[in-house]
């Protein structure tokens, strides 16, 4: 569950990387 949740992290942090981008 923990190795899920980093997954699910790091897509969000690449979400606000791209929005941050923007």
């Amino acid at each position: 569950r923990i190795k899920e949740v980093r997954r699910n992290i790091a897509r969000i942090q690449t979400v606000i990387t791209e929005k941050a981008a923007q």
